[in-house]
């Protein structure tokens, strides 16, 4: 019987640190599956559930013990899930069925698209040279230049996962 009790004991104590130990490893793992999705071409009506899983892995970090000792990665994940959120807003924007639909119009010419269009090249400054002579802005170049940003800030977390 005390052996059980000391086997239970030690399991309760061992079980919730190997948990806690892999919520960084997860949350990396989930945002690269996230990444690969992308580059081998995910459609829109998948991008929303696939970014809803991603984001519960790196909520799931940001909250662990784990978060407060590495507050680096967690800052790195977090910036990578905002890129990946930003790109979801301009896939939203893209399939309102508003205006031109592959590119957003900016209001003078006749569009609504001019505070997202100031947001992406504020947050994006690649995008600038991407304009065309009528101001607008391809939906393609800016997910290009979102998701690219996104997997640069997630290469900053590999070195920290060792």
């Amino acid at each position: 019987m005390k052996r059980v009790f000391i086997l239970l004991f030690l399991l309760v104590l061992w079980f919730p640190l190997t948990v806690n130990a892999q919520s960084s490893k997860d949350a990396y793992k989930a945002l690269k599956k996230l990444e690969a999705k992308i580059q081998t071409g995910i459609s829109y009506k998948e991008y929303g559930p696939a970014l809803g899983d991603t984001k519960f892995e790196v909520n799931m970090f940001s909250e662990s013990a784990e978060a407060k000792e590495k507050p680096r990665l967690k800052e790195i994940f977090n910036k990578t899930i905002g890129h990946y959120e930003e790109a979801g807003t301009v896939w939203r924007y893209r399939f309102a069925g508003r205006g031109v639909p592959n590119c957003m119009v900016p209001s003078d010419q006749g569009g609504d698209d001019s505070a997202l269009i100031q947001q992406i090249l504020r947050s994006y400054p690649s995008t600038r040279s991407k304009i065309d002579s009528m101001g607008r802005l391809w939906y393609e170049d800016a997910l290009k230049a979102i998701w690219q940003e996104a997997s640069e800030e997630l290469k900053k977390a590999g070195p920290l996962l060792k």
